[in-house]
């Protein structure tokens, strides 16, 4: 089979007909523009060709030397990783780019070379969440950018990470919003606020709360007992004993005659009627009933699919309430990429939306899968499974972490440490 190119990401050969880099999993259409140069250069007079060919060298071979421990595509550095992490006492998980760290009482922010781009400064800082980040000092929070430049002041009693471009923030008892500027858009004047979901933030004033908009609006007024944040236009409402989904102009679209429902997921809503025996079932957006309260338990739709319970055993439902999956095993849990969490006599595998077993129940706990792996525990050791239930990283880790942009941390003989989707650690790394 012919070579079509190398892998943009990790430099790995890759082969005529291959979607995804082996060793990286990378989309090998990123490798085209290798060929493309390739076939200007047949036809590129002579001095040309000699500086085309030194470029396409270049990209051949630079990425390739790297692999294996220095920056593996450019992307991170487990050398400088190796080096970070005997320097401090805390290292979090990676999140657009960037992962706490704390040097003795004192807390910051290093990148995925191990560089400290934000000193240890802070009493305490929170993940990244739209490019900023949580921090607080001297009991009072507010937030930076990845260049540690202060966006918003160290003033509010605490605030919340941003979400659709707008933070909660909390000053004198009192809630509002910023923006990414820092500037309080919306003043602390509400006893209580959510976070923005679908453009409307749930915000309590008297003991009633309503919604307002990214302007400070308050198009739906404060008359509600209880409301729910809004999930694909509908919001769950209570107003002096009845109850019913209202939608975002404030309109209700149907009274509601079930025990609290759950918010809607993938256009059906869990409902359950609490009397003696509780029985669980769905209904669609204009109230119907379209599977039956007939079940012992059940879960919002993930992917198509939702948990369910007969008895004492679990399985899934498909959207016109067909068992697809029986109720076989002793608990099961919602699908993620493709595969769902499955227990069977104390022991942990995965199932796809057909049943059939990609992993049979050997593990003693298994994760949900994330960025195409999960985690796997085996004699007490841990270790990593790609989505065929191969054991692509070992289980010889004290304790891990799921991967979070390409990197997992890891637990090993009481010392901390990186790994790859290749399974080449920090621990390797011999001159940290």
């Amino acid at each position: 089979m012919a070579i079509m190119g190398y892998c943009a990401n990790c430099g790995n050969e890759l082969k005529d007909g291959t979607q995804f880099c082996p060793k990286c999993g990378n989309p090998s259409n990123s490798v085209t523009s290798q060929r493309q140069e390739e076939t200007k250069l047949l036809s590129t007079p002579s001095k040309q060709k000699k500086k085309l060919f030194g470029i396409i060298i270049a990209a051949i071979i630079i990425p390739v030397l790297y692999v294996g421990g220095k920056t593996f595509g450019g992307d991170y550095s487990l050398e400088g990783l190796a080096k970070a992490v005997v320097n401090y006492r805390t290292i979090g998980d990676f999140h657009e780019g960037m992962a706490l760290v704390k040097k003795g009482n004192e807390q910051g922010f290093i990148d995925k070379t191990g560089k400290e781009v934000i000193p240890c400064i802070y009493d305490q800082v929170y993940d990244f969440h739209e490019g900023l980040a949580r921090v607080k000092k001297e009991k009072k929070e507010g937030f930076i950018d990845k260049t540690g430049k202060e966006i918003a002041p160290c003033i509010y009693d605490y605030a919340y990470d941003f979400q659709e471009g707008m933070a909660c923030v909390n000053k004198d008892g009192k809630q509002g919003f910023i923006d990414k500027t820092g500037k309080e858009v919306i003043p602390c004047i509400y006893d209580e606020v959510g976070g923005f979901q679908e453009g409307l933030a749930c915000v309590e004033k008297e003991g009633r709360k309503g919604y307002i908009d990214k302007t400070g609006k308050e198009v739906i007024p404060c008359i509600y007992n209880q409301a729910n944040d809004f999930h694909e236009g509908m919001a769950y409402v209570e107003l002096d004993g009845r109850n019913g989904f209202i939608d975002k102009t404030g309109k209700e679209v149907f009274q509601c005659n079930y025990d609290k429902p759950n918010n809607f997921h993938e256009g059906l809503a869990c409902v359950v009627y609490y009397s003696y025996p509780i029985k669980y079932g769905f209904i669609d957006k204009t109230g119907k009933e379209v599977i039956p309260c007939v079940f012992n338990n059940a879960s919002d739709f993930h992917e198509g699919l939702a948990c369910v319970r007969k008895g004492d055993k679990q399985g899934f439902i498909d959207k016109t309430g067909k068992e697809v999956i029986p109720c076989i095993y002793d608990q099961v849990y919602d699908f993620h990429e493709g595969l769902a969490r499955v227990t069977k006599d104390g022991r942990d595998g995965f199932i796809n939306k057909t049943g059939k077993k990609v992993t049979p129940c050997i593990y003693q706990y298994v994760s949900d899968f994330h960025e195409g792996m999960a985690i796997v525990k085996k004699d007490w050791k841990h270790g990593f499974i790609d989505k065929t239930g191969k054991e692509v990283i070992p289980c010889i880790y004290d304790h891990v972490y799921g991967f979070h942009e390409g990197l997992a941390r890891v637990r090993k003989d009481r010392e901390n440490g990186f790994i790859d989707k290749t399974g080449n650690s920090t621990f390797n790394i011999q001159d940290r």
